[in-house]
C-alpha cells in the first residue's frame, strides 16, 4: 500500500473524527535520518497519546517497542550504508537519487 499526503476536510474537523494519520520520512533527504526518525516518532506518540489513538504498521497492526527499535536500526543501516557508498544523506547526490 502507498500512501499519499493529504489535509483534514472541514467534515473531518467539525466532527473530530480521523480514521488515521501516516506519517513517513525519505530517508535520503534527511541529514541525520536516525534523530530525524526519532523526533518523528516522538511527534507520533504525542499524537497518539492527545487522541486516544496508537501507533500501527500499514495493516492496522500495533507497532511494539520491539519493532519500533527495529524500524531504528533499518534506518540506522540505510543511513550508513548511504555513507559508505561515498553518498551523503541529504547531500545533492543523495537527492538526485530518489
Amino acid at each position: 500500500k502507498r500512501y499519499k499526503s493529504g489535509y483534514f476536510s472541514q467534515i473531518d474537523r467539525i466532527d473530530g473524527s480521523c480514521r488515521g494519520m501516516t506519517m513517513f520520512m525519505g530517508i535520503p533527504r534527511c541529514a541525520e535520518a536516525s534523530r530525524s526518525f526519532g523526533e518523528m516518532l516522538s511527534v507520533a506518540k504525542y499524537l497518539a497519546s492527545e487522541v486516544n489513538g496508537s501507533l500501527a504498521d500499514p495493516d492496522s497492526r500495533r507497532l511494539s517497542p520491539a519493532h519500533l527499535a527495529l524500524i531504528q536500526r533499518q534506518v540506522n543501516g540505510v543511513g550508513e550504508s548511504m555513507k559508505r557508498l561515498g553518498v551523503t544523506p541529504g547531500g545533492e547526490e543523495a537527492l538526485r537519487l530518489i
